[in-house]
């Protein structure tokens, strides 16, 4: 507890309520009603800077119910975004607040959106949202203005209008709400409660004090003498009004990009490209992704044994094009499991193909950002080798940047990799040759596993792909770098 005695308010032993809740937005106001429905007689104040309830956030958003599809299942998000959106149905059908269930498609327009699409079916039924999957002319049926590959129907989603939510939950509560009352001074101290001054020098006494207030949640709690040790900065969102309403009957979102997800400035070492899916591909993407595909979305740990669903060594390639050598390193090493990465929609399917027709169950492949695969879904240690076969060389000087072998990616890298963990990379541009060679040895936690130190001959693990075999045919020169993860002395090895 930190305070200067000298510009603080003195708490007095005598309260004037016990719940003093800083914040008359949808939280502060359901947080007031919850308490006092939790507790009847409990005396709480809402105090709110505002000259009415919901002036901020809870007053400009889409007013969108959401149903949780989204959430990884079994998550707080997941359970609270179910839960919440059948008690605000519940709440707003009780008070006659004006609401409406109306569902939402999720639509895909592009082949490439098609495996995110159906890993949002599997992902809405373990959270028990009811979804329906929906062809072209079922959209055309359900959205007569709305064209797609593929939809999906989420029942539970709805819209209402979250001021009269907010107001109801305001009169409801029984609370003392005080509006017009911005905080300047708290004086917080042990035992004796919380002492508020507004800015018009009313002082409030309260036995608890909540910190309801949204974007401006930060400063009160300095105002606390607590450091939250971070700073909320705000953004600002559009929306607009269709001028022909009629156009849609409910809602109509696009399929989620994981990538696009994280709001991030990081430069990234990868360009998606786009190429045409055959119907093999197409086929072996809507049959098998939801089996054996992985988005890459930031939003949980990844148990690697559960998804291979074996104990088994696992080895992360980035980049594997149409997937041809990957399958084949696959079915001659069936005792590790490869997490191949990329981002070519066409080469995704055509390794999920392979590895159906060669009775593989050591392959999963993973669509999207490697960087943040590494960084937020693979626990420490969790990795027994690293793949990088014929990356981009972003040849251009000003994108050498861009290039994925950097300081940086082998420090992340380094984390995920288990003490001994190979990192294998192979390139034909042989300027990227030298910087990779300059860049692991340079690297405290690499050591090249050629006493030379310098490029390996290709192993014979490693199959002459297609690609490899038509640039040796031009006279190109293809380096094999073979380094090994080494654990220092005064390191110790992380968590798996």
């Amino acid at each position: 507890m930190h305070y200067r005695s000298r510009e603080v308010v003195q708490v007095r032993s005598a309260y004037d309520c016990d719940v003093l809740v800083i914040g008359g937005g949808i939280v502060g106001l359901s947080t007031a009603y919850a308490v006092t429905r939790a507790a009847p007689g409990t005396r709480v104040t809402v105090l709110e800077k505002e000259q009415g309830p919901a002036r901020h956030q809870t007053g400009r958003n889409s007013g969108v119910i959401h149903s949780g599809v989204y959430y990884r299942p079994g998550s707080l998000k997941a359970r609270y975004a179910v839960r919440g959106a059948a008690e605000m149905i519940k709440f707003c059908a009780e008070y006659d607040i004006p609401h409406a269930v109306t569902g939402k498609l999720i639509v895909a327009t592009e082949k490439a959106e098609l495996p995110r699409l159906h890993a949002l079916v599997q992902r809405g039924r373990e959270n028990g949202i009811p979804v329906r999957e929906l062809g072209p002319a079922q959209i055309a049926e359900a959205e007569p203005e709305v064209r797609g590959l593929a939809a999906i129907h989420v029942g539970t989603t709805g819209v209402c209008d979250y001021v009269a939510v907010a107001r109801q939950l305001a009169e409801a509560s029984g609370a003392d709400i005080r509006y017009g009352a911005d905080v300047v001074r708290i004086d917080r101290r042990p035992d004796l409660g919380a002492a508020v001054r507004t800015a018009d020098g009313t002082i409030v006494r309260g036995r608890v004090l909540v910190n309801c207030a949204g974007l401006h949640c930060d400063e009160t709690a300095r105002l606390t003498g607590d450091d939250p040790g971070m700073r909320i900065v705000p953004f600002r969102g559009e929306y607009f009004t269709l001028a022909r309403p009629e156009l849609v009957r409910g809602l109509v979102y696009p399929v989620p990009d994981p990538a696009g997800s994280h709001f991030e400035r990081r430069i990234r070492s990868f360009q998606p490209r786009r190429s045409r899916v055959t119907t093999g591909q197409g086929e072996a993407l809507q049959r098998l992704w939801p089996k054996w595909g992985l988005d890459i979305d930031g939003q949980r740990t990844l148990d690697l044994a559960e998804l291979f669903g074996a104990d088994l060594p696992v080895v992360l390639e980035i980049g594997f094009g149409m997937g041809e050598a990957t399958a084949q390193m696959a079915a001659e090493d069936q005792e590790t499991g490869i997490l191949a990465v990329d981002v070519h929609t066409p080469g995704q399917g055509n390794l999920l193909g392979l590895a159906e027709r060669s009775g593989l169950n050591n392959i999963r492949v993973a669509n999207g950002d490697a960087i943040i695969l590494l960084r937020e879904m693979l626990p420490p240690a969790s990795l027994n080798g690293l793949r990088v076969y014929f990356p981009d060389p972003w040849p251009k000087k000003r994108h050498h940047k861009r290039r994925l072998i950097q300081p940086e990616f082998l420090d992340l890298a380094a984390t995920r990799l288990k003490p001994g963990a190979l990192v294998h990379c192979a390139t034909d541009w042989e300027p990227y040759a030298e910087q990779m060679l300059e860049v692991l040895s340079a690297h405290r936690d690499f050591e090249n596993t050629l006493p030379d130190g310098g490029f390996a001959p290709r192993p014979e693990f490693r199959p002459l792909t297609r690609f490899e075999g038509q640039g040796l045919d031009k006279g190109h020169v293809v380096n094999d770098l073979l380094f090994r993860r080494v654990q220092h002395r005064d390191q110790h090895a992380p968590d798996a």
